[in-house]
C-alpha cells in the first residue's frame, strides 16, 4: 500500500466478498500517514451489531508485492481492529510445503499475524480471476488473484477456538443524509420527456422504422393526436390557393413549364403519389421564381403553416424538435484545420426520408398539369420542405446513421455529426490517403441508408477522380444561411482550386439612398466568420446614424450620409480582390496559441482572433480566424466602459474558438491584448472593488478565460483598431496589419510578457464607494457614575429623598415633618440600599429576573452563592452560614458586580479610610457587608489609580543590560583607557609631634579599563588643582591615557576645562607641538552610578584593605603613602580569572603581568649565572611573554565578561503620551 510519501509498504489483507466495504485498522492508517475524512454513521456487523467506533474514511492505493500493476484505488473505513490474528495458531510446516509450487500472495500464511486491511465486495471482482486449485479436502483451496494465490478454507485442528466473522454493511452517514436533505431543497430541471424537445425525441425513437433497403421511415411528431375535427376546411383553402397558382402560371409560360417539370419529377421519383384515401390536411404550394438571378431555376414551397378560419395549421400541431444543426461558424472554423478537404451534397436529402404511411394523410396536396385536367389529390410520401419538423427529422436521421452505421468509421461519424451543414458535408484529413479513405467510407455509409452524395468539390484532384464527372461541381462552394431564399449581397465562397475564401457580390444596379435601402442591404450581408467585418462595421455605423436622426423609412438621406453611403456601395467590389486562405498550416493535434486583440471607439468595439502555429515556419505561422464587432449603444458610454465591452467580446470570441478547435488542435496558451491601461488594471484587481457594471463584466471575462494572459499593445499595432472604427472596402484590401497580424505575434512567446505596470487601485475609475456601518449596542450604565466620591454620593441621594418626601407630603396636604438639618443614619442607610438595588438592576438584570420569577439561576458562578432577594429588593448572598452567630449583613452580604461603579467607589472609600492599606486589609473589611465579584481585581484597579500609592510603590523601568563598550573588550596598553574616582575622606597627621594637626585627605583611584590594573594617588583636597597634580603624577608613572572616564564631579569637570584651556591657548599649543595628543574626557550621565561600576568596585576594594590595615590609627604622610603603595600592589596582584586546576599552570593571570611581567608581590628569583643570550634574543623572549599574557587575557578573562549578572529582561522604552512618575532623588516621594 502506498503511504503518504509515495513509498510502498507491505500489509496483510483479508479478502471477504460478503463485506460491502473495505476497511483498514487505525494502526495501518497511522503507519501509512493517510488523511482521514469524517464519517459519523456506524457500520453494522454480523447479526446487525453496529461498529460504532468508526474513526473516519481514507483513500488508498493497493498493488501486488511482485508487480507494479494493477493499482487498485479503494475507499476504506478506519476501524480500531478488523478481526483477530489469522490463523488462530501457527500451522505445521507440512501444510505450507503442500503449496510450495504456487506463487502465494502471502508466503507466511502459516504464521499467526494480525490483519491490517479488509478488502470487501466493492473490489472483490477486480481481485479474483476465477481460477482455483485444490490440494486436499482437509486443506484450504487456493484461488488465483491479482496478488497471487490466496487460501480459503478450513484447517483441521483438534483444539477448539472461538470463531470470528467480519461481514459488514454500510449505513448512510449523517453527512450523506444532510447532502440529500439540501438536494431536496434545490429545484431540479424537469425531465427531458416533460419538455417539447424531449417529447418530440421520444416520438421519433419509438416510431421511426428502418426499411430493409436501409432507408428510414419517420413519423410526424404531433403535439397531441389529431381528432377528426382538428383540420376542418383545409381542402377548400387548398383549392382556392391552387386556383390562384394556376392563374399565376397562366401568365408566365416559362414559370408554368418549370413548375410542371418539378411536379412531374416529384411523381416519377415516387416522392408523391395519388392518394388512395381522403386527406385530413391539405398543404397549399406555390413557386419562388427569380428570373433576374436564374431563369431556369424554380423552388416549390409547401406551405404547411397555412391555416383556415376553423382550425390550426399543420405546423401549429407539430413539434419543431430540438435544434440539431451545427453552427456554420463552428463548421467553417473546423473546416480550416485539415490540409486536404472536400465538400459534397446529400442529393435531395429531405425527399430520401419517407414518412410513415399513417401520417401521409396529413401531407395531401392538389395538383393537375393543366386547367383542363381533373384536379387530383396526391399525398407526399417523404419529408416535405415547409413542414416545421423537416430539418429536425432529416438531421436526426443523419445522427441515427452516425450512431448505428459508423461503429468502425469514426471519421464518418464526426463528419455527419459535426461537419454537416443542412445537406452539405465539409470535412477533410491531413493526408491524401486519409481523405480518400474518408470519402470512400462516407459514400459507403450513406449508400447503405439510401442517400446519394453529389456535387463533389475538393482542393485535391484525387478526391474528384474517385467520383464520376457528373457528380462534381465546378462553381465555388457558397456558404449561406439556412432559412434564406434571397441572394446575398456579401456571401462567403470557397474556391477549391486556390483553396481560399472570398466574398460573393450581387449588387443592385443603383443603391437606394433611404433608410429602408440601407437596412435592406445591411441585413442581407452574410459574413459568418467576420473576415470582412471592418468594412461591414462601416455600413452598420451609417445605418445607426440614420436611426439616431429619427428619419422615416423612405425619407431621403442627408447629404453627408448620402455621400458616404454611395461611396461605400461603389467601393464594395474592391472586396473581390481579397483572398482569405482556408488552410491554417495546421494538422491534427498540432500545438498552437490563440491570440486575441480588442479595441473600442465612440462608434463601437471589435475583437480579432488569430491562431499562431508552433511547429511551422514563423513567417507563415499566424492566420486570421475571424472578427466580431458591435456598435456602441445609442446611450453614450465612456471610453473605458467601451474598452471593457471590447474585452468581454474578445473573451467570448476566444472562448468559442477555443471550444471549437480544442478537439483538433493542442492549444498550449491563450493570450489577449488591449490598448486600454484602465481595462488591464480592472482585470488585474478584485472585481468586487468596482461598480456593478464593471464588476459583472470583469467577472465574466475571468470566468470565460481563467488562464488567459492579458497584455498591453499600442494602438498603432492593434489590428482591432480598424474594425472598431470601420474602414472602406478598398482600404481593407490593403490593410496588412489586419490580415497578417502585428509583428509581436511572430515573436517568441516568452517575450510576450507585458512590462506595462497596472495603475494603482485608487487611481482607477468606477470604484465602488465603500460605506462602513457599525451597530453599537447601547450599554446601560448606572445613573450615578458621574460621582467620584462615595460619601458625597450618599449625601446627595439622601437629600434628594428628603426633598421628594417633603414634596409628596405637601401634595397630600400632610403635616410637615421637622427633620434635623443634618442627615440621620437611617437616611444614609436608605440611600445606600437604593444605590445597591440600582447597581444590581443594571449589572444583574438576568439574575434579578430569574430570582423574581422563581427560575433556576443560569450562571454557575452566581448559582454557587445561592443568591436571594431580601425584603427591600436587594440581592444578597445566601451562602451556608445561616445558622451562625454572625450579624445579618455578614451572613448575607450584598452582592455587587465587578464592573459596578458603586463597588468601585465603595472600595476607593475604604482605601482612603484605612490610610491606603493593602488588598488584604481591604478585603477583610469590605467582605463584612458586601460580596463583590472578583473583589481583588476591583481593589487592584483602585490601588493602581491611587496617585499616592503609585508614588510609593512604583518601580523604575530597568532595561536590558547593554553590551560592554569597546573600551572594555579591545586590546590596548595598560592605563591607555582609565576610569577615575575619589575614595575618602581619610585622616592624616601633619607631623609626629604630640600636638600636631590632623587634616583630611582623599585617594584618587585610577583603574585600567582593559586589565583592571589600579593606580592610587593621595590628594589633599577636592579642588581641581589638587586633582591635576595627582593626574600629572599618574601620567608621569603610567603614561598619558587616550580616554579618561569619570562621573560629573566638579573637580573632574574643572580639570577637563583647565586641560582644554591649556591646549587651546597659543602658548599651550606651541609647547605641546610635536608631542603626544591630549586625552579625551568622558563624563557619565547624571544619576547613573551604574555607568561607573568598574571604578566603584576599585574604590570599594581599596577602602576595604585600608580600613583593615589602618584601623583607628592616624598615619603621617610617609606612612600613609607607603601603605597606599602596598595596597596598590595587592590590588594589582589579584587574579583576573579563577585559579586553574591544570598542574602545569603554575600561576594565574593578574594585572601586574601587564605592568612588570609578574605579580608585584611575588618572591624575586635568585640570581643565576650570567645568561649567554644576546640582547635581541632577550627582547624577543620578553615580547613573546607579553604576547602570551594578552592571549591568556583574550581566552581566559574576556570570556568571563559574557554573562549578564542582572537586568536580564527587556522592558519597552517609554513612549510619548505615556503616564509616568518622575522620580527626583532630591525630594520625597510625595513630591514626585
Amino acid at each position: 500500500m502506498r503511504d503518504r510519501s509515495g513509498s510502498w509498504q507491505t500489509m496483510r489483507a483479508l479478502i471477504d466478498c460478503a463485506s460491502q466495504i473495505s476497511a483498514v485498522t487505525s494502526a495501518c492508517a497511522d503507519r501509512l500517514g493517510l488523511k482521514r475524512s469524517r464519517w459519523t454513521a456506524p457500520i453494522s456487523g454480523l447479526s446487525g451489531v453496529p461498529v460504532v467506533n468508526v474513526q473516519g474514511r481514507v483513500e488508498c492505493n493497493v498493488q501486488p508485492r511482485f508487480a507494479s500493476e494493477p493499482v487498485l484505488s479503494i475507499n476504506a473505513w478506519v476501524l480500531p481492529a478488523i478481526t483477530g490474528d489469522l490463523p488462530r495458531t501457527t500451522l505445521h510446516s507440512s501444510v505450507k510445503d503442500r503449496y510450495s509450487n504456487l506463487a502465494l500472495a502471502d508466503p507466511s500464511f502459516d504464521i499467526t499475524s494480525p490483519i491490517d486491511v479488509l478488502l470487501g465486495g466493492d473490489v472483490y471482482a477486480s481481485i479474483m480471476d476465477g481460477r482455483k486449485f485444490s490440494v486436499d479436502k482437509a486443506l484450504p483451496t487456493a484461488f488465483s488473484s491479482v496478488f497471487g494465490w490466496i487460501l480459503i478454507g478450513p484447517v483441521s485442528d483438534r483444539e477448539a477456538h472461538p470463531y470470528q466473522s467480519m461481514p459488514v454493511a454500510m449505513t448512510v452517514s449523517i453527512e450523506g443524509l444532510m447532502e440529500r436533505f439540501w438536494q431536496v431543497e434545490e429545484p431540479e430541471a424537469a425531465p427531458a420527456t416533460f419538455t417539447d424537445e424531449g417529447r418530440c425525441e421520444k416520438l421519433f425513437c419509438e416510431q421511426t422504422v428502418r426499411l430493409p433497403c436501409g432507408r428510414f421511415s419517420v413519423p410526424l411528431p404531433f403535439r397531441a393526436p389529431p381528432s377528426a375535427d382538428t383540420f376542418v376546411g383545409f381542402r377548400e383553402l387548398a383549392v382556392r390557393r391552387f386556383d390562384a397558382l394556376e392563374r399565376k402560371l397562366a401568365t408566365s409560360p416559362q414559370l408554368k413549364a418549370l413548375y410542371v417539370q418539378f411536379m412531374s419529377e416529384y411523381i416519377s421519383l415516387g416522392h408523391m403519389s395519388v392518394a388512395t384515401s381522403p386527406g385530413r390536411y391539405f398543404i397549399p404550394h406555390h413557386a419562388v421564381y427569380r428570373p433576374a438571378i436564374d431563369e431556369n431555376k424554380i423552388r416549390v414551397v409547401f406551405d404547411a403553416s397555412a391555416q383556415s378560419s376553423r382550425g390550426p395549421s399543420l405546423n401549429n400541431c407539430l413539434f419543431t424538435g430540438p435544434k440539431l444543426q451545427q453552427d456554420i461558424v463552428d463548421i467553417l472554423t473546423r473546416f480550416r484545420v485539415p490540409k486536404y478537404v472536400f465538400t459534397t451534397d446529400i442529393c435531395k436529402m429531405y425527399r430520401q426520408i419517407l414518412i410513415l404511411p399513417e401520417y401521409r394523410q396529413f401531407q395531401h396536396i392538389l395538383w393537375r398539369p393543366s386547367p383542363h385536367d381533373e384536379l387530383v389529390e396526391y399525398e407526399l410520401n417523404t419529408v416535405t420542405y415547409g413542414v416545421n419538423c423537416a430539418p429536425y427529422l432529416a438531421l436526426r436521421v443523419l445522427q441515427t446513421i452516425a450512431s448505428d452505421d459508423c461503429d468502425n468509421f469514426e471519421f464518418v461519424r464526426n463528419a455527419l455529426t459535426r461537419q454537416t451543414y443542412v445537406d452539405d458535408i465539409c470535412d477533410g484529413a491531413d493526408t491524401i490517403s486519409n481523405v480518400l479513405k474518408l470519402q470512400s467510407d462516407l459514400i459507403s455509409v450513406m449508400h447503405k441508408a439510401g442517400l446519394e452524395l453529389k456535387k463533389w468539390a475538393s482542393n485535391t484532384s484525387c478526391v474528384l477522380d474517385a467520383v464520376p464527372a457528373t457528380d462534381r461541381v465546378c462553381a465555388p462552394m457558397p456558404f449561406e444561411s439556412v432559412d434564406g431564399y434571397g441572394t446575398k449581397v456579401l456571401g462567403l465562397q470557397w474556391h477549391p482550386d486556390g483553396d481560399y475564401f472570398c466574398c460573393a457580390l450581387s449588387l443592385d444596379s443603383a443603391p437606394v439612398c433611404t433608410k429602408r435601402g440601407i437596412l435592406s442591404l445591411v441585413a442581407r450581408i452574410f459574413d459568418p466568420l467576420g473576415v470582412f467585418a471592418p468594412a461591414v462595421f462601416l455600413a452598420k455605423s451609417i445605418m445607426q446614424r440614420t436611426w439616431k436622426l429619427g428619419m422615416t423609412w423612405d425619407e431621403p438621406l442627408p447629404n453627408n450620409i448620402h455621400d458616404e453611403w454611395v461611396a461605400f456601395v461603389s467601393d464594395l467590389p474592391s472586396l473581390l480582390n481579397i483572398r482569405v486562405p482556408r488552410y491554417l498550416n495546421s494538422s491534427h493535434g498540432a500545438p498552437c496559441y490563440l491570440l486575441g486583440f480588442c479595441d473600442a471607439s465612440q462608434l463601437g468595439y471589435a475583437a480579432v482572433v488569430y491562431v499562431r502555429m508552433v511547429d511551422v515556419d514563423v513567417n507563415a505561422s499566424v492566420c486570421l480566424i475571424g472578427t466580431k464587432t458591435k456598435l456602441a449603444p445609442v446611450k453614450s458610454l465612456t471610453i473605458p466602459r467601451l474598452e471593457l465591452n471590447a474585452a468581454l467580446l474578445l473573451a467570448r470570441w476566444l472562448s468559442r474558438v477555443r471550444d471549437i478547435l480544442a478537439p483538433q488542435l493542442n492549444i498550449v496558451g491563450i493570450n489577449a491584448w488591449s490598448d486600454s491601461t484602465i481595462v488591464l488594471s480592472w482585470l488585474g484587481a478584485p472585481h468586487e472593488a468596482f461598480k456593478i457594471y464593471v464588476s459583472n463584466r470583469v467577472h465574466q471575462i475571468r470566468t470565460l478565460l481563467p488562464d488567459c494572459r492579458w497584455r498591453h499593445v499600442d494602438s498603432v499595432n492593434n489590428p482591432a483598431d480598424c474594425a472598431s472604427r470601420g474602414i472602406m472596402p478598398a482600404a481593407l484590401a490593403q490593410h496588412e496589419l489586419y490580415w497578417h497580424g502585428p509583428q509581436l505575434a511572430y515573436g517568441d512567446p516568452s517575450e510576450w510578457d507585458d512590462a506595462h505596470s497596472p495603475l494603482p487601485l485608487c487611481d482607477l475609475p468606477e470604484l465602488r464607494p465603500m460605506s462602513c456601518a457599525a451597530c453599537v449596542d447601547e450599554i446601560e450604565v448606572e445613573w450615578f457614575n458621574r460621582f467620584s466620591n462615595y460619601d458625597r454620593m450618599l449625601r446627595v441621594v439622601a437629600y434628594m429623598r428628603r426633598f421628594i418626601a417633603a414634596g409628596i407630603r405637601r401634595v397630600r396636604r400632610q403635616p410637615d415633618h421637622n427633620a434635623p438639618a443634618y442627615l440621620q443614619k437611617s437616611e444614609i442607610d436608605s440611600a445606600a440600599r437604593i444605590l445597591e438595588a440600582e447597581s444590581q438592576r443594571v449589572h444583574f438584570a438576568v439574575l434579578l429576573r430569574e430570582l423574581s420569577t422563581g427560575k433556576h439561576v443560569s450562571s454557575k458562578p452566581l448559582a454557587r452563592l445561592a443568591p436571594f432577594i431580601d425584603p427591600v429588593g436587594v440581592i444578597r448572598v445566601g451562602g451556608r452560614l445561616r445558622h451562625s452567630l454572625l450579624a445579618y449583613d455578614c451572613k448575607h452580604p450584598v452582592l455587587l458586580a465587578k464592573h459596578s461603579h458603586y463597588a468601585y467607589l465603595l472600595c476607593h472609600r475604604w482605601h482612603r479610610v484605612t490610610c491606603h492599606a493593602g488588598p488584604r486589609v481591604l478585603t477583610a473589611l469590605i467582605s463584612r457587608r458586601f460580596w463583590i465579584v472578583s473583589l481583588r481585581s476591583v481593589l487592584h484597579r483602585v490601588i493602581t489609580n491611587c496617585s499616592i500609592c503609585v508614588r510609593f510603590d512604583a518601580k523604575r523601568v530597568q532595561p536590558l543590560m547593554a553590551d560592554l563598550p569597546d573600551t572594555r573588550v579591545q586590546q590596548r596598553r595598560a592605563f591607555d583607557r582609565v576610569g577615575v574616582d575619589y575614595a575618602g575622606p581619610l585622616q592624616m597627621r601633619e607631623t609626629r609631634l604630640r600636638k600636631s594637626r590632623v587634616f583630611k585627605i582623599y585617594i584618587a583611584v585610577f583603574i585600567c579599563f582593559i586589565t583592571k590594573a589600579v593606580h592610587l594617588e593621595v590628594v589633599t583636597d577636592l579642588s581641581t588643582d589638587a586633582f591635576l597634580a595627582a593626574f600629572d603624577r599618574f601620567i608621569a608613572r603610567r603614561g598619558l591615557p587616550s580616554d579618561v572616564f569619570s562621573d560629573c564631579g566638579t573637580n573632574f569637570v574643572g580639570a577637563d576645562k583647565k586641560l582644554r584651556a591649556l591646549i587651546h591657548s597659543p602658548e599651550g599649543r606651541a609647547a605641546i607641538a610635536n608631542s603626544r595628543a591630549i586625552c579625551e574626557w568622558h563624563f557619565n550621565p547624571p544619576s547613573a552610578p551604574h555607568f561607573g561600576g568598574l571604578w566603584e568596585a576599585a574604590v570599594r576594594s581599596t577602602k576595604r584593605l585600608l580600613i583593615r590595615v589602618i584601623g583607628t590609627h592616624i598615619f603621617t604622610y610617609e606612612e600613609f603613602t607607603t601603605i597606599l603603595a602596598r595596597v596598590e600592589a595587592v590590588l594589582n596582584s589579584r587574579p583576573l580569572t579563577p585559579a586553574s586546576t591544570d598542574p602545569h599552570d603554575l600561576e594565574c593571570l593578574t594585572p601586574s603581568h601587564f605592568l612588570i611581567g609578574q605579580p608585584l608581590l611575588t618572591v624575586p628569583p635568585r640570581s643565576g649565572p650570567e645568561s649567554t643570550r644576546s640582547l635581541t634574543d632577550r627582547w624577543k623572549l620578553m615580547d613573546q611573554c607579553h604576547q602570551s599574557f594578552w592571549r591568556r587575557w583574550s581566552s581566559e578573562y574576556l570570556t568571563t565578561l559574557q554573562e549578564r549578572s542582572k537586568w536580564t529582561k527587556g522592558v519597552p522604552n517609554v513612549k510619548v503620551d505615556d503616564m509616568v512618575v518622575v522620580a527626583d532623588n532630591q525630594n520625597p516621594p510625595l513630591m514626585w
